[in-house]
């Protein structure tokens, strides 16, 4: 993995650029308030770009009256993944974060995100965030702070595929871009998914349990409103889940029957492509575990053995292991192996 690091600079040194980049569709309505908290940041060593993607409203006049206190371009209407690119491409900071034009930061969201990359030694860590949501009127009606088991807090991937992480929440080192490429074009809604996942693949990863992000659920709001946002969601998600290795499978969630099991719990009702594949793969995990038991069975003369699984402590395997097959039995003898001895515990 390559690392960024200040070297001997004292942590307090640790002071590097941040490009907020707000990109803009017919965002008259609220793009003030999102502007008004990117420049309101107690992080001061910050850049606000905001890049109009031929918005028909009144979008120009409002940014221009920031004046100097922003970076303002103006474009011919591409989606979101062009502006986005283009801020990138031009953006002076050492990171990105993106902020919607609907959407609100707390005062502290970058500062706390970089006291928390200047105790780490690789600065290229992404750093999230928790976040709440605001209705069309800036009432917050939810405050979405995940509980996430504490061998995955620093795993990017069990973020993902838990549906644990927004955009606008990330602090991301520009080297990402040069590695993992921009936002795909071609993807009009579920950009951000897809670059996520080719970032969180391979870099480290910390998150902070707070909401210091406020996502605003109205009726304008994009997915809210496009047509093609499932097609794409469903496309995008069968491409990724087809992309994982086992080995990134076991990594991330320690044992393959508890991703699948749990993946299907997340994935939307809307998803019939996915819900298939996972479904699927699931099946196939699961027998080969049913072949392992019965095996177990034969050799150990048992009614039913109720096989421990590695790293049987993690929750998510006890969850994950088939119960169905506990309605055949009335009576269960339970067998524990120490994987460390031959002695069998009854």
């Amino acid at each position: 993995m390559e690392n960024y690091s200040i070297g001997n600079t004292m942590k307090e040194e640790f002071n590097p650029l941040v490009s907020i980049v707000i990109p803009v569709y017919n965002g008259a309505e609220y793009m003030r308030e999102a502007i008004d908290s990117a420049l309101a940041q107690t992080y001061k060593n910050i850049e606000v770009i905001v890049v109009n993607d031929g918005s028909k409203d009144n979008t120009d006049e409002i940014a221009r009256s920031y004046g100097e206190k922003i970076r303002y371009f103006k474009k011919e209407n591409g989606g979101v993944s062009t502006a986005l690119n283009l801020a990138i491409q031009n953006m002076q900071g050492e990171y990105f974060s993106w902020l919607s034009h609907d959407d609100v930061y707390l005062p502290e969201k970058i500062e706390r995100q970089i006291d928390v990359l200047r105790k780490l030694t690789d600065k290229t860590t992404v750093v999230n965030t928790a976040y709440s949501w605001i209705n069309s009127k800036s009432k917050i009606f939810s405050i979405h702070i995940p509980f996430i088991p504490r061998k995955f807090q620093n795993v990017g991937l069990f973020y993902f595929f838990m549906y644990e992480i927004t955009g606008c929440g990330l602090l991301i080192h520009k080297m990402h871009f040069n590695k993992a490429g921009l936002f795909d074009p071609k993807l009009k809604i579920v950009q951000d998914y897809d670059l996520w996942f080719k970032i969180l693949r391979y870099a480290n990863f910390a998150h902070i349990n707070e909401p210091l992000v406020k996502i605003r659920e109205h009726a304008k709001r994009v997915t809210n409103l496009s047509p093609i946002y499932f097609s794409e969601l469903n496309e995008i998600w069968s491409k990724l889940v087809n992309m994982l290795t086992e080995a990134e499978i076991i990594k991330t969630f320690h044992d393959e029957l508890s991703f699948y099991f749990l993946l299907r719990r997340f994935i939307y009702p809307k998803l019939p492509t996915t819900s298939k594949i996972v479904y699927r793969s699931y099946r196939a995990v699961y027998e080969k575990r049913k072949l392992k038991i019965r095996y177990l069975m034969q050799k150990w003369e048992m009614s039913f053995m109720y096989y421990i699984l590695p790293h049987s402590k993690n929750t998510y395997n006890i969850l994950a292991f088939p119960f169905r097959c506990l309605r055949k039995y009335k009576t269960i003898l339970i067998k524990l192996s120490d994987q460390m001895s031959k002695r069998k515990q009854v």
